[in-house]
């Protein structure tokens, strides 16, 4: 059985690297802006232990973004159920799609569990992915569509799913350009075998329907 995580996303509250280490530096400052107004800040025990306790702060987040911990950025949701690949079905958590009963397929796998991520000035957080930017959308004859994020761990998990997606395009579910994408068949060389191998595997249903 072939088959992927689902990710589900959650508006409940996680922890992450810059939701500790910000709230101490806002506080701190905060009661340095107070206990000190508009005016320069004095050498005493309190302004010097505010300070400290903010450049400890920055740079332990800094040194945590560095070296990766934790591993991966926070997952704002959950893992629940599996998104599964059959020749003649997908199946999104309980529910099962019949290829018949599918119009089209959209599938990405472009992010996978520790790859680097654009992060921004400040982000304490680490800036490897949890791989769970991937989605399938699955548009029905009936006119419903349906959709859900899933985990990639390797960059490369997808081609498990070769022969199905494949098999997917021959039933006309999928465009050709893609299935390149995803199987990761970017050059001229690589697309002409991809092409071949479709031909291929086009013999055996071309005769069985002939």
């Amino acid at each position: 059985m072939k088959r992927f995580s689902i990710y589900k996303k959650s508006s409940e509250f996680y922890w992450s690297n810059n939701r500790v280490i910000y709230p101490i530096i806002i506080t701190c400052t905060l009661i340095l802006v107070i206990t000190n107004g508009s005016g320069t800040l004095e050498k005493n025990f309190l302004n010097n232990a505010l300070l400290g306790i903010v450049l400890i702060a920055v740079i332990c987040g800094i040194i945590l973004g560095v070296i990766g911990i934790p591993k991966t950025e926070p997952l704002q949701g959950k893992i629940d159920g599996f998104l599964t690949f059959e020749m003649n079905s997908i199946i999104i958590g309980n529910e099962l799609f019949e290829i018949e009963k599918i119009k089209n397929i959209e599938i990405s796998n472009d992010d996978y569990y520790g790859k680097i991520v654009a992060s921004v000035k400040g982000n304490f957080n680490s800036p490897r992915s949890n791989g769970v930017a991937n989605f399938i959308k699955l548009k029905l004859y009936s006119g419903e569509l349906k959709m859900c994020n899933y985990e990639l761990y390797n960059s490369n998990d997808i081609q498990k799913i070769r022969d199905e997606l494949i098999n997917y395009y021959l039933n006309g579910k999928i465009e050709f350009d893609i299935l390149a994408n995803v199987l990761g068949e970017k050059s001229e060389s690589e697309i002409a075998e991809l092409k071949l191998e479709i031909e291929k595997k086009a013999q055996p249903l071309t005769a069985i329907l002939s």
